[in-house]
């Protein structure tokens, strides 16, 4: 394998590098759901149900943990059930000044015929001095301008009292068209509000505090996609030290936190979607690439152990395996694509780009990586598979790393690790991972099992270089 490597032109260039998002099925809503969050929907429409006081519900979850998933087929789902249930993307109504005109435009897009319609766009006409108000108190706070008479000509309690009547006038109609939504459907009117935590600052604390002072009426249910988390830095930046916690709990009746997802059978889905199953079956017919299938059986297990160790978001989970396309559409003549350190530098680049970029311009060894990678592991949770694969990674990072150390490319793996870790007299055991360490002199020819034996009869010694074009499309000069 060289730098100027033949690039192919066979199937594997067919493989897309991305997939738009899949469309929410109008009919089977779940029919893609491998994480099984029909249930959740099941539970939450079952709590909503008969619900006719006001009730606000959060739905807690790390940026790219599948909230927007289980949000956007409920909503369908509830749909399907009869319900009138709506889905407000925050963040992209976040170019809005003031939330109330945002909430207000999702209901009046929502209703389009009949008498919910008038019922909406009334409720837009009693809005509007509240939502001139704001504006212009908007214009005041960019500008610096004062839009206004002089305070001295100005009825400030004339203005508070019609306000208040304003914002009574609001929820009165508010009520009456909840009132008639339960007529009409026999169930509350659900708003679900999402990315809310992806927002500004304060337009999400303004969304929230609307929410709560105009909207909080019988036979109206909100639901918030949110990241607890990144929504209390929010609030800290608005208001300073505070416990944003007990703050968020005014907002919210129940809160719920998605639980962790399936990796395995996550990336399983995700490989499928991007065809890479069928691409290394065919792969024994391709006489420019050295992969084979094999090869798609050790990455589908090993990669999601070190996404699972590493507790990658789904959406990172996602971004790996478009990275793994990347790198599959980049092979060369004979190329190999290393499915074991493939799975563990890639999702690496990703949690850790500093400790990848070190390992691959030869700063940090393999076992700085591995030493990682079990510091992140309970070992509660060890088990036969998942040593396995660690096994497996560790073997086939010691040979790449021993053949670019020694330059030569001609050593057979036995040859390689037998010079790491020193041979019968041990001098280069130090560099061996913490667990190879403690395991004692016979576990460097142990690590070769899980590779088969003699599988890579050679192993270039530009191979960790190679390994890096595939992923980032550019070559690296190891120190």
């Amino acid at each position: 394998m060289t730098e100027e490597t033949t690039i192919a032109t066979a199937p594997r260039d067919a493989i897309e590098l991305k997939h738009p998002e899949a469309k929410v099925s109008r009919d089977e809503p779940w029919h893609d759901d491998v994480l099984d969050r029909a249930k959740i929907a099941t539970k939450l429409t079952n709590l909503i149900r008969e619900q006719r006081a006001p009730f606000g519900i959060s739905i807690d979850g790390r940026w790219g943990t599948g909230k927007t998933f289980l949000l956007k087929r409920w909503q369908r789902d509830l749909k399907r059930e009869g319900f009138s249930a709506i889905y407000f993307n925050a963040w992209e109504d976040d170019f809005c000044d003031d939330p109330l005109l945002a909430i207000i435009g999702q209901l009046s897009d929502h209703f389009k015929k009949g008498n919910l319609k008038t019922l909406a766009d009334e409720l837009g006409k009693i809005a509007i001095p509240l939502l001139k108000k704001n504006a212009l108190s908007v214009l005041n706070r960019a500008t610096g301008l004062t839009f206004e008479v002089d305070l001295n000509e100005r009825d400030l309690l004339k203005e508070y009292r019609d306000q208040r009547q304003t914002k009574t006038k609001l929820k009165n109609q508010l009520t009456k068209m909840a009132a008639a939504v339960v007529q009409e459907t026999d169930h509350p009117l659900v708003f679900i509000i999402d990315e809310l935590d992806r927002c500004r600052p304060t337009f999400a604390i303004e969304l929230l505090e609307r929410v709560k002072h105009i909207f909080d009426v019988p036979n109206v249910v909100f639901v918030f996609g949110i990241n607890r988390d990144e929504l209390c830095k929010s609030l800290e930046s608005i208001y300073g030290a505070i416990d944003a916690t007990v703050y968020l709990r005014r907002f919210f009746d129940m809160e719920f936190r998605l639980p962790e997802a399936d990796t395995k059978g996550f990336c399983s889905s995700i490989m499928s979607r991007f065809g890479l199953h069928e691409f290394f079956q065919t792969q024994s017919s391709d006489p420019f690439v050295a992969t084979n299938r094999t090869d798609y059986k050790n990455l589908s297990q090993a990669l999601p152990v070190v996404c699972s160790v590493l507790d990658l978001s789904l959406r990172d989970i996602v971004y790996s395996i478009s990275l793994v396309v990347l790198a599959i559409r980049n092979l060369g003549t004979n190329q190999d694509i290393h499915p074991w350190p493939l799975s563990v530098l890639i999702p690496l680049k990703i949690y850790d780009p500093t400790l990848y970029r070190q390992f691959i311009q030869g700063d940090r060894r393999a076992n700085h990586i591995m030493d990682y990678i079990d510091s992140k592991l309970p070992h509660s949770i060890r088990d036969r598979q998942l040593e396995y694969e660690l096994t497996a990674i560790e073997a086939e990072l010691y040979l790449l790393e021993t053949a670019r150390l020694t330059g030569s490319g001609e050593s057979t793996p036995y040859d390689q690790l037998d010079l790491l870790a020193g041979g019968p007299d041990g001098g280069n055991h130090h560099l061996l991972s913490k667990r190879t360490q403690e395991a004692g002199p016979g576990r460097a020819s142990e690590l070769l099992r899980p590779m088969g034996g003699n599988r890579i009869e050679r192993t270039p010694s530009n191979a960790i270089r190679e390994l890096a074009i595939l992923i980032d499309l550019h070559g690296i000069v190891a120190r």
